[in-house]
């Protein structure tokens, strides 16, 4: 009997933290490194499923160089589909920012990051930061 209620309780607590798995959005973060290129070229940096429902994608961007003031940010999805507007700018602080999708990607879709310097500029730029497609 005692077996028995052993082997009930370790069930149910591997059923909980398996369902814990598929519900914790703050596991879905990924951090990725690039580099920027010159003249308002853009770098895909990252792709990774869309695990969740959300209708917006988190990220945030920053340069060990000074001088970035800010970066546009969108998603593509396969075929190099856009899935939000390319012209969403964030500022390159290291700050979470959330950026709504124009064509939301189901789950389990590969969603790629792009990031484009929007400004005209000499140098490239390290950047590097945090993303969810949620």
């Amino acid at each position: 009997m005692v077996g028995l209620l052993l082997i009930c309780v370790l069930a149910l607590g591997v059923s909980a933290a398996a369902f814990e798995t598929q519900i914790e959005p703050r596991d879905n973060w990924h951090d990725y490194t690039g580099e920027l290129p010159a003249d308002t070229g853009d770098v895909e940096v990252s792709t990774v499923k869309k695990a969740y429902t959300n209708n917006y994608f988190a990220v945030s961007c920053k340069s060990s160089r000074s001088g970035l003031g800010s970066v546009n940010v969108w998603t593509e999805t396969g075929w190099g589909v856009n899935a939000s507007s390319p012209n969403h700018p964030i500022t390159a602080n290291g700050i979470i920012n959330n950026v709504n999708y124009t064509n939301k990607p189901s789950i389990q879709t590969e969603v790629t990051l792009n990031i484009d310097n929007n400004s005209v500029t000499s140098t490239t730029y390290p950047i590097e930061g945090r993303w969810s497609p949620y």
